[in-house]
């Protein structure tokens, strides 16, 4: 209806890309304890649970840029 159709091989390594973004940035939580540590020595489990939503934050944002820049890719490739 859009009048937009990708071939499925596209959408699959779109999905991919997207999915290995996403997959370093959860391979790294563990970098994370320090500052979760911290978070709950000095504010208890009220600063820790700020400080999840800010590495939740960061997931949203690598899922989002990596989106982003693959709809940006596929653009600059139909300019082409």
């Amino acid at each position: 209806q859009v009048g937009q159709v990708l071939p499925i091989a596209e959408v699959e390594r779109a999905m991919q890309v997207c999915a290995e973004a996403l997959v370093r940035d959860i391979d790294q939580l563990p970098a994370h304890a320090d500052d979760l540590a911290a978070a709950l020595a000095r504010d208890g489990v009220a600063g820790l649970r700020r400080e999840l939503k800010t590495v939740s934050r960061r997931l949203r944002d690598t899922l989002a840029r990596s989106m982003t820049a693959r709809i940006d890719d596929d653009d600059q490739e139909d300019a082409a």
